[in-house]
């Protein structure tokens, strides 16, 4: 597909990976390049391992069921979204995003965003997540519960979007991990009573 710097013609499909089911990689080194989505599966994605880099000019793993990464490395150099899907649970590895758009995505197909999303979840118990973004660095239609593990967030700079580091339709739970989240107020979501781990938020001129 001429790479993540290529442009498509219309109707054409240039993706990296592509599955009609499952999407698994336990092991060894994967680089993809992809002027489409990098990853994508109408079913499930799982990383249990290995090392996977991807550039890609839209999505870089999008999933319409559960994203889930339990061990690896993952870098995603280029992006207009990092990973996309219903679940996207992070329990283990290293995982670096880089997106123009939104870092890591919860949304619920066919549903309208301005709607909340009661099965869509970003959920972080373990591992290590950076993410540079333009916009969001998380998104969720639904929650966002963060457990365990460590989470940096480089948000967007200009707020005249809504945009922020943490952006939750529904409850934004700290219950364990470091989180370290910086970016405008265009969006700010604060923890929810049900957070039994405490929070600073501070705003600068």
């Amino acid at each position: 597909g001429g790479g993540s710097s290529a442009n498509l013609n219309d109707g054409d499909s240039a993706k990296g990976i592509k599955a009609e089911v499952n999407a698994a990689i336990s092991g060894g080194v994967l680089s993809v390049d992809a002027s489409d989505d990098g990853i994508k599966s109408n079913g499930q994605v799982a990383f249990t391992g290995g090392e996977t880099t991807i550039s890609s000019a839209k999505n870089a793993v999008r999933s319409a069921n559960t994203l889930d990464v339990t061990n690896g490395k993952l870098v995603v150099s280029k992006s207009k979204e990092g990973f996309e899907g219903l679940k996207v649970r992070i329990s283990g590895g290293q995982v670096s995003i880089t997106a123009s758009d939104n870092g890591v995505n919860a949304v619920e197909k066919d549903l309208n965003k301005v709607v909340l999303a009661t099965d869509a979840i970003i959920s972080v118990s373990g591992g290590t997540v950076i993410v540079n973004s333009g916009l969001d660095s998380m998104d969720s239609n639904g929650n966002i519960k963060i457990s365990g593990g460590t989470v940096v967030l480089n948000g967007p700079e200009s707020g005249n979007r809504g945009d922020g580091a943490l952006d939750s339709s529904g409850e934004l739970i700290f219950s364990g991990g470091t989180v370290f989240g910086v970016g405008s107020t265009g969006a700010v979501s604060t923890p929810s009573s049900a957070s039994s781990q405490g929070w600073i938020s501070t705003s600068l001129p």
